[in-house]
C-alpha cells in the first residue's frame, strides 16, 4: 500500500489483540468515586444529556425511563438523560422492572429473582435449589410472581411462585411443545429459548367471546422456536399461535386496553438469518385473530441480530431497545425517531414510566424537557449492521493453552457497513501447541486482509504478515492490530481474510493450524458523558458476583 493510500485513509497500525486479554487499569479514586462508596451517590454527577440525540417534547410519550448502566446498575433518567434515581447497590441482569410502590423486580446476578425496594434494600428474594431463571420475571395481578426458567433436557418452564417462594404452579415445555422441537434452530441444544412472558391484559377479542384470549392466560415467546403462543393457565394448552416470518423474535407483548391498539400484539423480530443479507430488524404490530400485520418499524441501520425488545406506550408512540445496538429510541407511526439515546453500552431492555408512576416519582418536581435536534447528518447505525462474522461461524478451541473464540473458516469474504469513522481490530495466529505436537517446528502461515470499496475503486491489503513456529514463544505466535479506516464512513465494503501456508503456492492453512480471530468493526469516535459515579460503582463489581454471572451464562449454553 502506497504513503498517499496510508494518509487518505488516516491508516495507522499497532499490536492490540481485542478479545483476546483482560487488562486492568489503574482508576483514580478522586472525590466523584469516592462519593459512591456512600450511602447514596450525588445524583447531579451523572448526566447523560451528551447521549441524549434526538428529542421532540411535543411528540415524545414524556416520562421517566429505567435502563442499565452497563447491564449492571439500574438508573431511572429522564427524558434529557438526567439521571433522577439508581439503585446503587444492586447488581442485576437481564431484566428490571419498576413496580407501582416503588420497588424494583429483577433477575439476579445467580439463578434467582430479586426484589429491592426504592431505597436498595432487599426485601425479598428466591434462590431455590433446581431453579435458574433467565429472561423474564413477571409481578401478577395476584401478587405472585411468574418466572422463565430452565426445565429438563434442554428446554423451558414458566413457573408461579409465592411470596414464601413455593411453587404454586408449573407449565413444562417438554409437554406441550414437543411437537414444535423439530423446528427449533438451536445450535447449543437450547431447544426452545423461551425469552418473555405476559399475563394478558383485558382485551377485545375475549370480551368478544374468545376464550383464547382470557385475562390471565400467558403471552409467551420462544425464540429458537420462532413462534409467539398463548398458554391457557387453567389447561396448560396451547390454544393460539403465531409463526409466520418469524426470525429469533423477542418481546411478545399484548397492548394494553387503555392504549392505542388495544389486543394487538406487538414482538421485536431480530431478523438473526439476514444477518449477511439485507440487515435489518423489525418491530411488527398484529392483529392476533387475523393474523394480518397491522404496522411494522424498519430502517436502514436498525439491526440486532439478538436481544431487543419493544413497548408500547401512551399516545401510540413505541418504545424499542435495540438489543446489540447500544441505543434506546422511540418512534412515532409514522416511523419518525422522537427520542433516541446512544450510549456507549447496553442499555438493556428499556421501560418507559408516566410522571407519576409511582409515589416517589410523583413526589418529584416534574423535571424541565428541552428539545434536542440531531446536528446535520446524524444517522446511527446498530453495531449488528458492522459485524463481520456471527456466532455460528466462530467456534471455540484452545489456543496455546487458553480457551478463545476464533473463525470456523480462515480464508473468507464478507461485505460490511463500515461505521462512522471505521475501526477494525484484527487478531490472528498459531496453534503453537498442535504443531508442536505434530512436531511441525518448521510450520509458517501468511495472513492477508483485503479491504475492497468498490464506489471509491479501492482495493487495498491491510495486513500481509508471515508468523513462523521456528524459534518463537508462546506469545510471539499470534499477533493483533488495530487500524483507522478515517475517510471510509458509512461506506459499502468487501473485507477478505486468508491465511495460507508460507512458502506454498497460496495452499490455504488447515483452520486447525492458523486462524483469525472474528475482526472487531467499530466506531472510531468515542461517545463522552460525565459517569464517573457509576463507573466507580461498576468496578466494585465483586469476584463472586462475576463467578455468578459467568456460571448463569454456562448453564443457558453461552460462553462468557
Amino acid at each position: 500500500m502506497s504513503a498517499s493510500t496510508l494518509l487518505r485513509l488516516g491508516l495507522t497500525a499497532a499490536i492490540a489483540l481485542p478479545g483476546l486479554a483482560c487488562v486492568e487499569t489503574e482508576r483514580q479514586s478522586g472525590p466523584v468515586a469516592a462519593e459512591a462508596r456512600g450511602t447514596v451517590p450525588v445524583l447531579e454527577y451523572l448526566d447523560w444529556s451528551p447521549w441524549v440525540k434526538i428529542y421532540d417534547p411535543d411528540r415524545a410519550f414524556n416520562g421517566y425511563t429505567l435502563a442499565f448502566f452497563k447491564q449492571r446498575i439500574p438508573v431511572l433518567m429522564d427524558m434529557n438523560g438526567r439521571i433522577v434515581h439508581l439503585w446503587p447497590r444492586v447488581r442485576t441482569r437481564g431484566r428490571i422492572r419498576l413496580l407501582e410502590n416503588g420497588s424494583l423486580l429483577a433477575i439476579s446476578l445467580g439463578r434467582g429473582v430479586v426484589e429491592y425496594d426504592w431505597q436498595g434494600n432487599l426485601v425479598w428474594q428466591l434462590e431455590r435449589a433446581g431453579v435458574l431463571v433467565h429472561h423474564d420475571a413477571v409481578r401478577l395481578a395476584n401478587g405472585n410472581t411468574l418466572l422463565i426458567v430452565r426445565g429438563a433436557g434442554d428446554t423451558d418452564d414458566l413457573i408461579e411462585v409465592d411470596r414464601r417462594g413455593e411453587i404454586v404452579w408449573r407449565w413444562r415445555s417438554a409437554e406441550h411443545l414437543a411437537g414444535f422441537f423439530e423446528r427449533s434452530t438451536a445450535i447449543n441444544g437450547d431447544i426452545t429459548h423461551l425469552n418473555s412472558v405476559q399475563e394478558i391484559p383485558s382485551n377485545r377479542w375475549h370480551q368478544s367471546g374468545d376464550p383464547r384470549f382470557r385475562p390471565g392466560n400467558l403471552l409467551v415467546s420462544a425464540r429458537n422456536l420462532n413462534m409467539i403462543f398463548v398458554v391457557d393457565r387453567a389447561s396448560g394448552e396451547v390454544v393460539w399461535r403465531f409463526d409466520r416470518e418469524l426470525d429469533h423474535q423477542h418481546e411478545a407483548h399484548m397492548i394494553g386496553p387503555e392504549l392505542p391498539g388495544g389486543g394487538n400484539i406487538l414482538f421485536f423480530n431480530n431478523g438473526l438469518q439476514n444477518l449477511y443479507a439485507y440487515r435489518q430488524s423489525g418491530v411488527v404490530e398484529i392483529d392476533p385473530v387475523a393474523g394480518s400485520t397491522l404496522w411494522s418499524y424498519r430502517a436502514k441501520g436498525f439491526f440486532s441480530a439478538t436481544a431487543g425488545a419493544q413497548q408500547p406506550l401512551g399516545n401510540g408512540n413505541v418504545l424499542i431497545s435495540a438489543g446489540t445496538g447500544n441505543r434506546l429510541f422511540e418512534v412515532a407511526r409514522d416511523g419518525s425517531i422522537v427520542w433516541q439515546l446512544a450510549v456507549p453500552f447496553r442499555p438493556g431492555r428499556a421501560q418507559r414510566y408516566p410522571y407519576d408512576f409511582t409515589p416517589q416519582l410523583g413526589a418529584m418536581p416534574r423535571p424541565v424537557e428541552r428539545a434536542v435536534n440531531p446536528g446535520p447528518g446524524y444517522r446511527h447505525f446498530d453495531a449488528d449492521v458492522y459485524a463481520f462474522a456471527s456466532r455460528g461461524e466462530q467456534k471455540e478451541i484452545a489456543v496455546n493453552g487458553q480457551p478463545s473464540r476464533v473463525l470456523v473458516e480462515n480464508n473468507v469474504c464478507k461485505d460490511v457497513l463500515l461505521p462512522p469513522k471505521a475501526r477494525i481490530g484484527v487478531a490472528y495466529g498459531l496453534n503453537r501447541d498442535r504443531l508442536v505436537g505434530a512436531g511441525r517446528h518448521d510450520y509458517a502461515a501468511r495472513f492477508t486482509l483485503r479491504l475492497e470499496v468498490a464506489a471509491d475503486g479501492l482495493d487495498v491489503v491491510l495486513v500481509d504478515d508471515v508468523i513462523g513456529l521456528a524459534g518463537a514463544e508462546v506469545d510471539q505466535t499470534w499477533r493483533g492490530r488495530q487500524m483507522d479506516l478515517g475517510s471510509l464512513s458509512r461506506k459499502q465494503a468487501r473485507l477478505c481474510l486468508a491465511a495460507t501456508e508460507a512458502g506454498s503456492a497460496g495452499q490455504r492453512a488447515s483452520a486447525d493450524l492458523a486462524f483469525w480471530w472474528n475482526p472487531a468493526i467499530t466506531p472510531g469516535e468515542p461517545m463522552a458523558a460525565d459517569s464517573t459515579v457509576l463507573d466507580a460503582l461498576v468496578d466494585e463489581l465483586t469476584p463472586e458476583e462475576i463467578a455468578a454471572r459467568s456460571a448463569h451464562l454456562r448453564a443457558l449454553g453461552y460462553g462468557d
